[in-house]
């Protein structure tokens, strides 16, 4: 799938958003968007675990069991993965970005990419800063041994709960 079409994408679930909670007065959604990506990125660090030297268990969570079922049932990184991926391309719709490469930007470990992400996610209303975040994002994603496929196959399945919440009243 193109970055261009998941921009589309984004854009109608967007429209929806805004059509269910439009804009109040006074009401900065940049600085809103801009701290939503701050919690997805560190919703997403929490499940790759590899900050956390006080715990023996530092391996990303790859698997989650239903207790219901007794079985996987999820990938919380990935699913996390999907969440900071719907507010980079929520801001690069407000910058009128049009399209981006996949070409990776990885740092030396999990823990650097992370901060570098964080580092530019501070200034990404600046074009050039969103395609660093970008790059940087789908470095982590390569890192993390996740495909463009099956990041974007995450992605659209987010958007689908995204939209049957807000026909649900969330």
């Amino acid at each position: 799938m193109k970055v261009a079409e998941l921009l589309l994408i984004q854009k109608q679930l967007d429209d929806r958003i805004e059509s269910k909670h439009p804009l109040k007065p006074g009401e900065d959604r940049r600085v809103k968007r801009q701290l939503a990506l701050f919690v997805e990125l560190g919703e997403l660090a929490n499940e790759v675990r590899v900050f956390k030297y006080w715990s023996h268990d530092q391996k990303p969570r790859m698997q989650a069991f239903s207790a219901m079922w007794g079985s996987k049932c999820k990938n919380p990184t990935l699913e996390e993965s999907a969440d900071v991926m719907h507010f980079l391309l929520l801001i690069a719709n407000d910058l009128k970005i049009k399209d981006a490469g996949l070409s990776v930007l990885r740092k030396m470990s999990l823990e650097e990419q992370f901060l570098e992400l964080f580092d530019h996610a501070r200034t990404i209303y600046h074009p050039e800063n969103w395609h660093w975040t970008w790059r940087l994002f789908l470095g982590l994603i390569d890192m993390l041994g996740f495909k463009w496929a099956q990041l974007c196959e995450a992605y659209i399945a987010k958007n689908n709960e995204n939209i049957r919440r807000l026909e649900t009243g969330y």
